[in-house]
């Protein structure tokens, strides 16, 4: 049998070998032809996978984010996440807002900061880590805290800093967007008073310990006689402030990484959406969409109950914000000008309320952190009022003992009964002394105070009780030599 070669690169035929050197070494020249092709637009090689949804319109909507201007106000859990995916989805161009600097902490959530970078402006962090990922990107940083008048002037294209091109006139650089990833209330006040004072929408998002919340606010969706209709501010959602008591902060409570991260990229998602919609809220069929809040719960039970969406109602005409002026005025309120703003008379610190540090003792019942650990201890006790959680996590003092405030304000009688005593006898004058300590000074004082109660009632007598000014917080702020 004759072997044949069925290869699909002869297609069965069989091979043929050349006898003259001349013809096996022969190669025919490359046809020649007028190029007709127009080859594709350099953005359809980076974004192409993107380019495929319709809901982005295709090239047109690529171009969209490309000349898109996002300001970002604040680069933490929220930002960095957000950040990221924007600069990744081809935004043209980032503005960071942010005082803070990198530290080692941050780094188990604010995925755009790396070791190497810890004590840097996170705004300039987070710069180099957009870089890295899209260095077609520009990026505009404010290594500052913004009230209301700031975020005015830097959504319209001033602000000063490095958020200016070099030779670029005041005004001609305005923002169309505003991703608010903040981490307290009165920010997050003067950031939607700004928006809708200039015109823009805001992304509005939060997370603290496993739980998040999202919204889409003053998003442009039809026109009315004298303007454009929008949808409702953050003092629509929340004409109030939360009591201040009950804010608290990631260092207190704690924050899961996962569960801000998972936040921040919808905020991003919801940018891209409105950027290339014109700052309209739609949905995937291009119709009108209606305001939500999204809530979200790592620890909600199961994979459906982590997520709640909650309608919002459309703008309320008493806000003093965005409402109407005569139906404000009617009901007993007076608008927020944009002179208020500009001039800094609205105090959005006040507005929202301080924590005011607890005042129970008298300050010859109190110790500075430098002085407590000046003392040499021998008749002093030390009572470690920490929860136990906040005990494991934190610095530690030896030889003391713990008992948690949540004891102690549940039975002082009860909470003390475990504590060995020195005994009147012992000391010969009962001067034993007793510092309270706790995370930053509030909880020791009310220990001590509730100490000094029972005692009066029992008939006991002790040389000094009261606590360290600062608690733990203070110390390890004087150890570090920081200030």
């Amino acid at each position: 049998m004759q072997p044949t070669d069925t290869s699909p690169a002869t297609n069965g035929a069989t091979q043929h070998m050349h006898t003259n050197g001349d013809h096996g070494n022969h190669h025919e020249p490359p046809l020649s032809a007028p190029s007709r092709l127009i080859p594709p637009d350099p953005l359809t090689s980076r974004y192409s996978r993107q380019l495929l949804l319709p809901p982005l319109h295709g090239l047109a909507g690529q171009r969209l984010l490309s000349s898109s201007r996002v300001l970002l106000v604040g680069l933490g859990g929220l930002g960095c996440p957000a950040a990221l995916y924007l600069a990744a989805a081809g935004v043209g161009t980032l503005g960071f807002v942010d005082a803070d600097v990198v530290e080692e902490s941050n780094l188990h959530r604010q995925i755009l900061h790396a070791e190497d970078r810890v004590g840097m402006l996170k705004v300039e962090s987070a710069r180099e880590g957009v870089r890295a990922v899209n260095s077609a990107v520009e990026v505009r940083c404010w290594g500052e805290r913004v009230g209301g008048r700031r975020v005015v002037e830097i959504l319209e294209g001033g602000g000063g800093g490095d958020g200016r091109r070099d030779g670029e006139a005041e005004g001609k650089g305005r923002w169309d967007l505003v991703l608010d990833c903040s981490d307290n209330p009165a920010t997050r006040y003067a950031v939607s008073d700004a928006a809708v004072l200039v015109g823009v929408p805001v992304v509005s998002g939060a997370a603290q310990r496993g739980e998040g919340q999202l919204m889409v606010l003053n998003w442009r969706w039809g026109e009315e006689k004298g303007g454009q209709k929008r949808g409702p501010c953050y003092r629509c959602v929340f004409p109030r402030p939360p009591d201040p008591e009950m804010v608290k902060g990631c260092s207190e409570i704690g924050v899961l990484g996962t569960a801000v991260g998972v936040v921040g990229v919808l905020m991003a998602q919801e940018a891209i959406k409105l950027l290339v919609n014109g700052g309209r809220v739609v949905d995937g069929g291009g119709r009108e969409g209606k305001g939500e809040m999204l809530l979200f719960n790592a620890f909600g039970g199961g994979l459906k109950g982590m997520w709640r969406g909650v309608g919002l109602r459309g703008r309320r005409e008493t806000c003093v914000s965005c409402g109407v002026e005569e139906v404000v005025r009617k009901s007993g309120g007076k608008k927020i000008t944009r002179d208020e703003v500009l001039s800094g008379i609205l105090d959005y610190e006040t507005f929202c309320g301080k924590v005011e540090d607890v005042r129970v003792l008298r300050p010859d019942e109190r110790v500075t952190a430098k002085q407590f650990l000046e003392v040499s201890h021998g008749q002093e006790r030390v009572i470690d009022v920490r929860e136990d959680i906040e005990i494991e996590l934190g610095s530690r003092l030896p030889g003391t003992v713990n008992i948690p405030f949540s004891k102690i304000m549940r039975d002082a009688e009860e909470a003390f009964q475990g504590v060995e005593w020195q005994d009147e006898a012992e000391t010969g004058k009962g001067d034993e002394k007793v510092y309270f300590v706790c995370h930053r000074g509030n909880d020791s004082q009310i220990a001590a105070r509730r100490l000094k109660e029972l005692d009066e009632q029992l008939g006991r007598k002790r040389g000094w009780i009261g606590d360290v000014q600062g608690g733990f917080l203070a110390m390890e702020r004087l150890q570090s030599g920081s200030h």
